[in-house]
């Protein structure tokens, strides 16, 4: 069997997209590759970002291997399912399907609820919304057994999909889900088990630029948008950006944007 085959199958029947990860929560293969429209947006803050992540650990968690599928929504209200893959009893894996939303009227308040806060008007907010597939809630729990069948599958025969991205695309995805927390090239390094001579030279031969300037790039742009959206103060905004030092967090604020912080989100405020 074409693992890959059958998951853009499953994707094709349900118009759920459909995911394989390790036992550690990083994606390895989806189909389509790219997060729905509604879902990209969502994990552009960081709160909700954050929030979505901490939802799909805590249900992963509680599985047990040789378990069933299991169907959830996520902290914004959208269906999600989850099985897991297997070995000896030890969980090595997820099989993932979601980003819909099923025939509940109640539940699309929630998701508009929840998602209010992260769209400058209601049109845009509602274009989004419009674009969430819709799935009758029945029929996605069939879609998700399929799934779970699938992941005993995989785990019967060990046929895990190879990653799909680059070594430098896989640190790129790795520095943005984690760049709150501390980020090193031995921690990198030792993540993606290279040196790192490799990892620095791949990445910016592949990027352009390093990897710790990629990386305070990444926290300048999280940043800015805490300044702007957010009534936080900087001490707490460079902590949520994984600045632990707020005089460098302002310095290196004020050298990527010619002004410090506080000027900055005056300038913000004026602006709206």
């Amino acid at each position: 069997m074409d693992v890959m085959a059958v998951i853009k199958d499953l994707y094709n029947i349900s118009g759920a997209r459909v995911s394989v990860h390790d036992s550690a929560g990083e994606e390895l293969y989806a189909y389509p590759s790219k997060l729905s429209p509604f879902c990209a947006k969502i994990q552009e803050n960081i709160f909700t970002r954050r929030n979505c992540v901490d939802c799909d650990q805590k249900v992963c968690s509680s599985l047990t291997a040789n378990g069933e599928p299991h169907v959830y929504r996520c902290s914004c209200g959208l269906l999600e399912a989850v099985a897991p893959i297997h070995n000896l009893g030890v969980i090595t894996g997820y099989l993932m399907m979601g980003q819909v939303r099923d025939e509940n009227p109640d539940n699309d308040e929630h998701i508009l609820k929840s998602s209010r806060s992260l769209f400058k008007t209601d049109e845009e907010q509602l274009e989004y919304f419009s674009k969430i597939q819709m799935l009758e809630y029945n029929k996605f729990e069939s879609y998700a057994r399929l799934m779970g069948i699938l992941a005993k599958y995989i785990a019967q025969h060990n046929r895990f999909p190879a990653k799909a991205d680059s070594l430098p695309e896989l640190i790129k995805k790795y520095i943005y889900q984690n760049f709150a927390k501390t980020v090193t090239l031995d921690n990198i390094a030792k993540k993606f088990d290279c040196s790192k001579s490799t990892i620095m030279n791949s990445f910016r031969k592949k990027y352009g630029i390093t990897v710790i300037a990629y990386l305070n790039q990444i926290r300048l742009e999280e940043a800015e948008k805490l300044i702007c959206d957010t009534e936080l103060s900087f001490k707490e905004i460079a902590c949520e950006c994984g600045f632990y030092d707020q005089n460098y967090f302002s310095k290196q604020f004020t050298e990527k944007y010619g002004c410090s912080p506080t000027s900055f989100r005056i300038k913000c405020k004026g602006n709206k």
